[in-house]
C-alpha cells in the first residue's frame, strides 16, 4: 500500500498517540516485616509445550516467599483462595 501511495505522490497520515499526563505517587518502602506484600505472576512454558502460570507472593521487607503456586491456568477465585489461605497461615499485612 505504501508503494502505491508513493507512486501517486500521496502522503500517508500517521496518527499521533496522545500522551496522557499521569500524576504518580511514589510508593513507600516497607520499614518492618509483614507491612507490605508484593504479588506477581510469572509465565513460562513446560518442555512439553504447556504454558504455566506461577503466582508469587512475598514480603517486601524480608523478601520472605509467602506463597508460590504453579498452575496451568489460574482463575481469580483461585487467586483469592490462595490469598485467604496465606492470611490464615500468616497474619494479614498492614
Amino acid at each position: 500500500m505504501f508503494r502505491i501511495y508513493k507512486d501517486e505522490h500521496l502522503t500517508i497520515s500517521q496518527r499521533q498517540q496522545k500522551k496522557l499526563l499521569v500524576q504518580r505517587n511514589p510508593m513507600s518502602a516497607a520499614k518492618r516485616p509483614n507491612q507490605i506484600w508484593a504479588m506477581d505472576f510469572i509465565f513460562d512454558t513446560a518442555e512439553i509445550g504447556r504454558s504455566l502460570k506461577t503466582l508469587i507472593v512475598l514480603d517486601e521487607f524480608t523478601r520472605y516467599l509467602v506463597a508460590a503456586v504453579v498452575e496451568s491456568s489460574m482463575s481469580s477465585s483461585q487467586v483469592t483462595r490462595v490469598l485467604d489461605n496465606v492470611i490464615l497461615m500468616n497474619s494479614k499485612p498492614e
